[in-house]
């Protein structure tokens, strides 16, 4: 419904326009105060999705159904602590929530939203597959778009970010689920979290794919489809609205399934 509202407005004359931005970004920050939570880009649909709650359900419906008291969760690309947030309230204080998110300003505002949830742990480290440094560039569409990868898009500014592996820092700390949202710097995350896979067979991933910005590295565009089942993983499609999870998907089917994606990007379910 936020999102019919968006489309109706930005079809108005300027003058509507302006006025109908200018009381979205009045209504983030009254709502962002009242539930103390800095949301991603004011005025947006998804700022006021993350204010009411609705961000995503089918992520969140998900952890809902596979998180509980006392587990280990890693969020790669924690954004604003949406997610991190929704799984700390799942697996309580005996739980531990490891939050990852390189961008400055994400991070000050994942900090701020986090304060009062003392299971989360805030890392400034961006994942790839190995310790040192890397180039994460800023993308001009949106804030839950950067990405190590230059080809995820336009780009407005790049830093140099310190990263890390999830097996430097977690190799003998028991894992239960891991989810990975880096805008097609996915496999990089597979290649230095080995040790993790090997030694937690319970272990969960969500995971975005996004083929276009594997195909625009030149990589094939099931590429993490290919290399989750390497992993000893099924990978199952996970309904945006209902949290629903496919059948299995055949390895057969992996490239025409990621060729024909309806929309940009799916979120997969990985488990064994």
């Amino acid at each position: 419904m936020l999102n019919a509202i968006y489309q109706a407005s930005v079809r108005q004359p300027r003058i509507i326009k302006r006025f109908v931005r200018m009381l979205a970004n009045s209504g983030v920050r009254v709502l962002s105060f009242l539930t103390r939570f800095k949301p991603a880009e004011a005025g947006t649909v998804m700022s006021y999705e993350m204010l009411f709650g609705t961000w995503d359900r089918g992520v969140s419906t998900l952890l809902e159904r596979v998180l509980t008291s006392g587990m280990t969760v890693i969020d790669v690309g924690a954004h604003v602590g949406y997610f991190a947030i929704e799984a700390s309230k799942l697996v309580g204080p005996q739980g531990t929530i490891h939050a990852f998110e390189p961008n400055a300003e994400n991070f000050d505002k994942l900090s701020y939203n986090i304060r009062r949830y003392k299971n989360i742990v805030p890392h400034t480290e961006a994942v790839s597959d190995h310790v040192g440094e890397m180039t994460l560039y800023d993308s001009s569409t949106g804030t839950g778009s950067n990405s190590l990868i230059a080809e995820r898009g336009a780009y407005k500014s790049t830093h140099t970010v310190p990263v890390t592996t999830l097996d430097t820092l977690f190799a003998n700390t028991p894992i239960d689920l891991i989810k990975i949202d880096v805008e097609g710097a996915e496999h990089l995350v597979f290649k230095g979290m080995q040790a993790i896979v090997e030694r937690n067979q319970n272990l969960k991933l969500v995971v975005e794919l996004y083929p276009k910005v594997y195909t625009d590295q030149g990589l094939p565009s099931h590429l993490i489809l290919t290399e989750l089942t390497a992993l000893g993983f099924v990978v199952s499609v996970l309904d945006d609205d209902t949290g629903t999870i496919s059948e299995p998907l055949e390895p057969a089917i992996f490239e025409s399934f990621a060729r024909n994606l309806p929309k940009k990007y799916v979120n997969l379910y990985a488990h064994r």
